[in-house]
């Protein structure tokens, strides 16, 4: 018998998927709903870019301003998702990400 193996997402976790080839890009979903035990429903949520104080380019997400639909993706063991056929996601660790 196979055994399922459940994520530990919840509602309003902020997932973030880093990409990019000679620069540096990141993408923030938002955890808007649990479906079954390896199933989620993900939103694509605004990157809010400033400079930090050694001039770096910096992003945080803004929660309050989503972007396109709501899509349905399994998340594994470890809290990964891939939004798409390019991208894996994962659990946002709350600080600042670096892009170029």
């Amino acid at each position: 018998m196979n055994k399922i193996t459940t994520h530990s997402l919840r509602e309003g976790d902020i997932l973030d998927a880093l990409w990019g080839y000679d620069q540096s890009n990141v993408n923030f979903y938002l955890v808007t709903e649990l479906v079954g035990k390896t199933i989620i429903k993900i939103r694509q949520i605004e990157a809010i870019k400033y400079e930090d104080i050694n001039g770096g380019s910096m992003v945080i997400p803004n929660i309050k301003k989503t972007i396109g639909k709501t899509i349905r993706k399994k998340a594994n063991k470890n809290n990964y998702v891939r939004p798409n056929d390019y991208l894996y996601a994962s659990q946002w660790d709350g600080k600042p990400c670096f892009i170029s």
